[in-house]
């Protein structure tokens, strides 16, 4: 699939989710959609980094919290940074995502089994 369909498809799926409410409990700051327009990255004020499967959501479902993959830094830091997730994004090439804050703190987790 040439660059140009694909970013045509990855539009077309977020125009049929555009009511979608993903279930952050606070403003989203930051959103990214992996190249194959199947996940969807997303951080905010809540300060949790998390992938959302696009299959599983819908406009009825408003999405579920068991359908985000979270991450987070250890058990006892379980949000992903200490200030507002300000950037994320997929890094394909790497198998990783990036999400940068204003805890001045870059993060990037590799090796996900996201899409």
């Amino acid at each position: 699939m040439e660059e140009e369909e694909r970013v045509e498809e990855g539009m077309a799926r977020l125009t049929r989710w555009r009511c979608l409410q993903l279930p952050h409990n606070h403003i989203v700051r930051a959103v990214d959609l992996n190249a194959a327009a199947t996940h969807v990255l997303s951080g905010g004020h809540e300060k949790r980094l998390r992938v959302w499967d696009l299959a599983k959501l819908d406009a009825d479902s408003m999405g579920a919290e068991a359908d985000a993959l979270e991450f987070k830094r250890s058990d006892a830091q379980p949000r992903a940074h200490d200030g507002t997730i300000k950037s994320v994004l997929w890094d394909e090439q790497r198998n990783a995502v990036v999400s940068m804050g204003e805890d001045k703190a870059i993060r990037c987790v590799q090796g996900g089994e996201w899409g």
